[in-house]
């Protein structure tokens, strides 16, 4: 752990300091295809990438994996038996749920939010929860996107150096700082299908959604982004068609990727601190705060989103 340090030097680190990957910004012509644009995200393993008009040069928006539920609730209604590729779902759903929609229309509901190479943390938080953006490009006196910093680079960040906020805060109770929040807690019962596990998650405009036992309703898996990007590379009607559970089973397993149901959940007395820490470490957007360790009933959820939230309350005065 990083020596404490004041929380006002903390907010005026360099944001391009996040940027651990250091690989090239990957980018999206808005000629693109839409098969070919949902393609470069699986392909390059990232939801997210910028759109540039290719007439203007500038940034239109990112195209975000989430922009694809659509086209699969659709399809999958639609479809009869068979094995299906991304160009198959785009072309069913581009005729049928917008008229007209391309790279740039999807691009739009997605704001880029472009920062310059001297932007700091606080600049990012604040932007962050102002902008209701979930990245932070990082431009140069061109214009041009050099850094993308995500949510999960200013969660590492803050989990890094946790020590320098406040005791009331990063020791505070899970139920006492985020509450208990059941009515917002979105769930699909194991046994429903993909299918359906999409449809609630297509409403509601969300990457991430719990899996609950049929019976005790505890949690045992979620869906996140990363399974969409997996998933979207050869969408059958089989699998849409299969229990979610199974699903997710099978996607990590063949990414030998397993998250456990205890790395998704914490509990009402569990320590903000502990919740930064465990989202920083497991790399996942969201955890469920369940009743107790011997049920597991979601009762509430934590994100990265909520998290910037209550940093950005911490920003000095003139920032905030």
């Amino acid at each position: 752990m990083a020596a404490a340090v004041p929380l006002a030097e903390l907010f005026a680190t360099p944001l391009v300091s996040l940027n651990r990957s250091r690989r090239d910004v990957i980018e999206i012509s808005s000629t693109a295809e839409l098969s070919d644009a949902f393609s470069t995200l699986a392909e390059n393993s990232i939801t997210s990438a910028p759109v540039k008009d290719a007439e203007t040069g500038k940034y239109v928006g990112f195209i975000d994996v989430r922009d694809l539920t659509s086209f699969l609730v659709h399809f999958g209604a639609h479809i009869d038996e068979g094995n299906f590729m991304v160009a198959d779902v785009c072309a069913a759903g581009a005729g049928s749920v917008l008229d007209n929609v391309t790279v740039s229309y999807l691009a739009r509901r997605n704001p880029f939010k472009g920062v310059k190479a001297d932007a700091t943390i606080g600049d990012a938080v604040k932007l962050i929860t102002t902008a209701k953006v979930k990245r932070v490009a990082v431009v140069n006196d061109d214009g041009q996107a050099e850094h993308i910093i995500s949510l999960s680079d200013m969660i590492l960040f803050f989990a890094t150096h946790i020590t320098a906020f406040p005791e009331s805060f990063i020791n505070a109770t899970a139920n006492a700082m985020f509450g208990k929040d059941v009515e917002n807690v979105l769930c699909v019962k194991a046994t429903q299908t993909v299918l359906e596990a999409l449809t609630i998650m297509d409403d509601h405009k969300i990457t991430g959604i719990a899996i609950i036992d049929d019976d005790s309703g505890a949690i045992v898996s979620n869906i996140s982004g990363k399974d969409l990007r997996k998933f979207i590379k050869n969408p059958t009607y089989q699998q849409l068609h299969m229990p979610v559970v199974e699903m997710i089973k099978a996607l990590r397993q063949a990414s030998q990727v397993d998250i456990a149901t205890p790395a998704i959940v914490v509990y009402p007395t569990t320590l903000v601190h502990m919740i930064v820490k465990k989202l920083a470490a497991t790399k996942v957007h969201r955890v469920y705060i369940v009743e107790s360790e011997s049920h597991f009933a979601p009762i509430g959820v934590v994100t990265q989103t909520s998290i910037i939230k209550k940093v950005a309350t911490f920003l000095p005065a003139d920032d905030a």
